[in-house]
């Protein structure tokens, strides 16, 4: 008995997730998601290729935005332990399954959180399948978060760790929290990371306010687990973590993210009711209504989490008995006021004053938390129903649930009935009600049928509540509800395309092949006006000043706020030497020449000679670190006059360098451009200060002929620039940034060492037969 039901409830999720996505589990499709085709698609399988191809993990990626940090800037996860599959396995089959692998976690996570709690095994079943197919997760899989959805789903391993340690006072479950939280960072989400230690800090705190409130207690049952479940967490992560933070320092959200951009994701408080009742304001899928009509400039999700969410949350909260439903039901109001962002004052508060809040973009992504404290209390309702505590109320309520979920099945019907009138025309349309909200009209049908079919099965439970067989059959009849309920609103955001098309659009594109036969002294970089968002080129190894990604160089930012992308400083600063636009003339007057057409585009290239990769500045005025932008031109010409921040260890502050291109006579080509290494041939006749359109950070290195170090200057406020001597030289710039060598160290020491201690405790920890003999 003890062996089936630890395999049954795996064998449930992994159904529920089979019938959810289970059409996309092919190399001949692929799940659709906004960001997907655009961006983490293409991002991650470049970086798995080159793993694949040259068995290294690439720590810069110079193709967006012409080059950023690619593991620093989250824009690729090679750590999180299922993507590791996409080193083996057909890249597109592991995208799919990535989906498949993270729900079934998120059944099995919520059935340990639940088991924490003490409930039962069918109750624990049933928080695990509202959970994985709760709209919230689910319906992120259509705008393409698929990092989102690989740190949601340990939440409920964090909170249900740290509920056990409560429990036990047993070291593992720090230890297996502490997991849970390495595993949100390695997933490249760091506000629901942010999050998770939010909600354990205050879980451990409503535990400690529950008992004795003692300094002792305090520091026994809040400070060391949080703690040591946030330090295991950060140093097992470091090697995404530590990266990231190098980066953080310099990207666009350093020092913090503004109010006004910080804001911009807040949910529409008029929107809540979508909890219960399922698109109601319409959506924006190309499966769904295809019409959305609130704030949101689209609707792409859904926050739907069943009708038998909520019934069973009410029972939980009202008639529970379980000290923990006052927690979550706080927790849920709490995120909801924070969901609302600037129509929430206490958004504003937290922003201004708690640590962490003016770092991310979006209150709505904290809505997760919102599902999660729901899913809880019912999952508690659910046990305390299933329990039957009922006593000599149990015909009267058989009856009361049975006529309810009648008068609900008439009210679904009448609606139906509404609606198709509607639909036909035979309803005067000078009834704005049914002409602006038949959304609403589907919405309140589908919720009264599904409440209808529920309380139709808790009556018969009721019923039968003391015949086991019974009892077991017809809980499994209303997960099923529970689930088809998620299921019949979750399946427009599912939409597995044909693989073949969209590859044909990345490798197959003209205007890329175009550009990748033609033989040019320097790596290609393409300028595609027509959507500057645009990263298919990417694909084939074709640099772009341009993309989405939403961490990159605050320096890079600056410069594109000062000069924008079609301006004559901008394509030097960054030498775009193709540009794809449907208005060619403001490009010909600066040496572009049309060399393609395309429909109403036309693609344009540059020679080498009138927009160098590498070029000597005719004037190099030298300022102290971070005065740069300041000290730019409107106007600005890099190779006549270039402004490089330096340090007075290197040279002067203030100080003009006068370089003549004749006597110099600079000649470069390029010997090697990959990811983490550039080398070029270059040479002068005499020494000078030279300029590689290549953006510069910390961890780069420059050497002169294998041997000597160079010092690297910031030119323009984000380029690079050295100084070598007369002749002829190699040049290598190699990315071996320190922040990652320590940070893998200390991911490995902490993973020695975890299981080291695992090790140890099992084989010191008396076994149960031993303890019973006792």
């Amino acid at each position: 008995m003890g062996r089936f039901t630890r395999i049954l409830p795996i064998s449930i999720f992994i159904i529920v997730g089979l019938l959810l996505v289970g059409d996309a589990l092919s190399n001949k499709v692929l799940l659709y998601g906004r960001d997907t085709v655009s961006h983490d698609y293409i991002l991650s399988y470049y970086g798995w290729q080159v793993v694949r191809h040259n068995a290294v993990i690439p720590l810069w990626i110079p193709y967006l935005f012409c080059g950023i940090p690619f593991i620093g800037s989250f824009a690729f996860c090679p750590f999180y332990p299922t993507n590791i599959l996409s080193a083996f396995l057909p890249f597109p089959l592991v995208f799919n399954l990535q989906y498949f692998i993270a729900l079934l976690i998120a059944g099995l996570t919520f059935y340990y959180s639940c088991r924490s709690f003490g409930l039962s095994e069918v109750s624990a079943i049933f928080g695990g399948v509202v959970f994985m197919s709760s709209g919230h997760l689910v319906s992120l899989i259509h705008p393409g978060h698929l990092q989102k959805v690989q740190a949601i789903i340990w939440l409920p391993l964090v909170i249900g760790s740290a509920n056990f340690y409560l429990q036990r006072q047993e070291t593992k479950y720090l230890l297996i929290g502490g997991t849970g939280l390495a595993l949100q960072i390695l997933a490249s989400h760091l506000q629901i990371f942010y999050y998770t230690v939010q909600i354990l800090g205050l879980f451990f705190l409503f535990a400690f306010i529950a008992d004795a409130i003692t300094v002792r207690n305090f520091i026994q049952k809040v400070l060391i687990p949080v703690v040591l479940m946030l330090l295991i967490g950060l140093f097992l992560s470091s090697v995404q973590l530590l990266p990231s933070l190098e980066m953080a320092g310099e990207s666009n959200r350093s020092p913090c993210v503004p109010y006004k951009e910080a804001i911009a994701g807040s949910f529409p408080p008029e929107e809540l009711p979508e909890l219960l009742f399922p698109r109601f304001v319409g959506d924006s899928t190309e499966k769904g209504y295809g019409q959305y009509q609130g704030r949101w400039k689209e609707r792409l999700v859904t926050d739907y989490v069943g009708a038998g969410v909520w019934v069973f949350a009410i029972i939980g909260l009202f008639a529970g008995h379980n000290r923990w439903r006052w927690f979550f039901a706080i927790l849920f109001l709490l995120s909801m006021a924070l969901a609302c962002g600037k129509f929430s004052p206490l958004y504003r508060f937290f922003y201004e004053h708690v640590p962490g809040y003016n770092k991310f973009r979006s209150p709505a992504t904290i809505m997760v938390v919102m599902t999660f404290s729901l899913v809880t209390l019912s999952a508690l309702g659910f046990d305390h129903f299933w329990r039957k505590p009922y006593g000599n109320l149990t015909l009267r309520m058989y009856r009361r649930l049975l006529y309810t979920s009648s008068g609900f099945f008439l009210l679904a019907f009448s609606s139906l009935l509404v609606w198709l009138l509607w639909r036909d025309g035979r309803i005067p349309t000078s009834i704005s009600f049914f002409r602006t909200f038949p959304f609403l009209l589907l919405a309140v049908i589908h919720l009264t049928f599904y409440l209808g079919v529920l309380l139709l099965v808790m009556s018969l439970i009721v019923r039968f509540h003391q015949q086991k067989s019974y009892l077991y059959i017809l809980s499994g009849i209303l997960i099923l509800v529970a689930f088809f309920d998620l299921r019949a609103n979750d399946r427009i955001f599912i939409n597995p395309i044909p693989i073949q098309g969209y590859h044909n659009y990345l490798f197959n594109y003209e205007i890329d092949s175009y550009i990748k036969r033609r033989a040019d002294k320097s790596p290609p970089r393409l300028l595609d006006t027509s959507n500057v968002l645009r990263m298919r080129m990417i694909a084939r190894r074709i640099a772009t000043p341009h993309g989405y990604h939403p961490v990159g160089f605050k320096r890079y930012f600056d410069l594109l706020e000062r000069y924008w992308f079609e301006s004559p400083e901008f394509l030097r600063l960054f030498k775009v030497n193709y540009v794809l636009t449907k208005h060619p003339e403001k490009f010909m007057n600066l040496g572009y020449k049309i060399v393609k057409q395309e429909g109403n585009s036309v693609l344009l290239s540059i020679p080498e000679e009138q927009m160098p990769y590498v070029y000597a500045p005719e004037r190099v005025q030298f300022v102290k670190s971070g005065q740069a932008l300041a000290t730019l031109p409107e106007q600005l010409n890099p190779y006549r006059f270039s402004v490089t921040e330096s340090d007075q260890l290197v040279s002067t502050p203030g100080e003009m360098i006068f370089q003549n291109p004749d006597e110099i006579s600079l000649n470069y080509s390029v010997i090697n451009y990959s990811e983490d290494e550039i080398s070029l041939r270059v040479s002068a006749r005499k020494e000078c200060y030279i300029v590689i359109s290549e953006p510069n950070f910390t961890g780069w290195r420059a050497y002169l002929d294998g041997t000597k170090k160079l010092h690297i200057f910031t030119a323009n406020h984000l380029f690079r620039m050295v100084n070598i001597p007369a002749g002829s030289h190699i040049i290598r710039f190699t990315y071996r940034p320190f922040s990652f060598r320590l940070g893998l160290y200390i991911t490995l020491l902490t993973l020695f060492a975890i299981i080291s201690l695992l090790t140890i405790m099992k084989h010191t920890t008396p076994s149960t037969k031993t303890l019973q003999s006792n």
